[in-house]
Protein backbone atom coordinates (compact mmCIF):
# COMPACT_ATOMS: atom_id res chain seq x y z
CA UNK A 1 0.00 0.00 0.00
CA UNK A 2 1.62 2.90 -0.94
CA UNK A 3 2.10 6.15 1.58
CA UNK A 4 3.35 9.67 1.64
CA UNK A 5 5.07 11.21 4.82
CA UNK A 6 3.19 14.78 5.15
CA UNK A 7 4.38 17.83 7.18
CA UNK A 8 1.46 18.97 9.90
CA UNK A 9 1.15 22.24 7.80
CA UNK A 10 0.11 19.53 4.84
CA UNK A 11 -2.01 17.20 7.19
CA UNK A 12 -3.48 19.55 8.32
CA UNK A 13 -4.66 21.28 5.30
CA UNK A 14 -5.63 17.94 3.69
CA UNK A 15 -7.15 16.95 6.54
CA UNK A 16 -9.67 19.80 6.56
CA UNK A 17 -10.57 20.18 3.00
CA UNK A 18 -11.28 16.23 2.67
CA UNK A 19 -13.71 15.74 5.76
CA UNK A 20 -15.87 19.01 4.43
CA UNK A 21 -15.64 18.37 0.64
CA UNK A 22 -14.55 14.73 0.11
CA UNK A 23 -15.69 12.34 2.71
CA UNK A 24 -15.49 9.49 0.82
CA UNK A 25 -11.50 10.06 -0.22
CA UNK A 26 -10.99 10.68 3.72
CA UNK A 27 -12.60 7.97 5.22
CA UNK A 28 -10.13 5.88 2.98
CA UNK A 29 -6.98 6.88 4.55
CA UNK A 30 -5.05 5.13 6.73
CA UNK A 31 -3.39 7.98 8.94
CA UNK A 32 -0.07 7.23 11.62
CA UNK A 33 0.28 10.66 13.44
CA UNK A 34 4.46 10.73 14.11
CA UNK A 35 4.57 14.21 15.68
CA UNK A 36 5.63 16.79 12.96
CA UNK A 37 4.59 14.63 10.32
CA UNK A 38 1.82 12.19 9.81
CA UNK A 39 2.43 8.95 7.45
CA UNK A 40 -0.89 8.57 5.18
CA UNK A 41 -1.75 5.07 3.49
CA UNK A 42 -3.82 4.74 0.94
CA UNK A 43 -4.44 2.70 -2.58
CA UNK A 44 -3.26 3.87 -6.07
CA UNK A 45 -7.05 4.84 -6.81
CA UNK A 46 -7.48 7.00 -4.24
CA UNK A 47 -4.40 8.51 -4.61
CA UNK A 48 -5.34 9.43 -8.35
CA UNK A 49 -8.35 10.96 -6.72
CA UNK A 50 -6.72 12.96 -4.17
CA UNK A 51 -4.51 14.01 -7.23
CA UNK A 52 -7.52 15.50 -8.91
CA UNK A 53 -8.95 16.69 -6.07
CA UNK A 54 -5.51 19.04 -5.04
CA UNK A 55 -5.75 20.02 -9.12
CA UNK A 56 -9.10 21.33 -8.84
CA UNK A 57 -8.06 23.07 -5.39
CA UNK A 58 -5.40 24.74 -7.30
CA UNK A 59 -7.77 26.18 -9.84
CA UNK A 60 -10.05 27.63 -7.47
CA UNK A 61 -7.91 29.06 -4.27
CA UNK A 62 -4.50 28.57 -5.73
CA UNK A 63 -3.59 31.98 -7.58
CA UNK A 64 -3.86 35.72 -6.69
CA UNK A 65 -5.42 38.11 -9.65
CA UNK A 66 -1.96 38.37 -10.78
CA UNK A 67 -2.15 34.75 -11.46
CA UNK A 68 0.94 33.83 -9.13
CA UNK A 69 0.48 31.11 -6.87
CA UNK A 70 -0.88 31.36 -3.13
CA UNK A 71 0.71 29.85 -0.16
CA UNK A 72 -2.07 27.85 -0.12
CA UNK A 73 -1.51 27.15 -4.58
CA UNK A 74 1.99 26.19 -2.91
CA UNK A 75 1.15 23.64 -0.54
CA UNK A 76 -1.60 22.19 -3.19
CA UNK A 77 1.32 21.86 -5.69
CA UNK A 78 3.04 19.85 -3.48
CA UNK A 79 0.10 17.70 -2.66
CA UNK A 80 0.03 17.07 -6.03
CA UNK A 81 3.63 16.18 -6.61
CA UNK A 82 3.27 13.72 -3.64
CA UNK A 83 0.09 11.71 -4.90
CA UNK A 84 1.63 11.82 -8.91
CA UNK A 85 3.96 8.49 -8.37
CA UNK A 86 3.66 7.00 -11.44
CA UNK A 87 4.60 3.52 -9.74
CA UNK A 88 1.67 3.54 -8.07
CA UNK A 89 -0.54 3.50 -10.76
Amino acid sequence: MPEVKLNRKQFEFLNHGLKRERPDLYNELEKTDRGQNVEVFFEPEIARALRDWCIEKIGLVGFDAEFNLTSEGVLLQGLVDMFSNDAWY
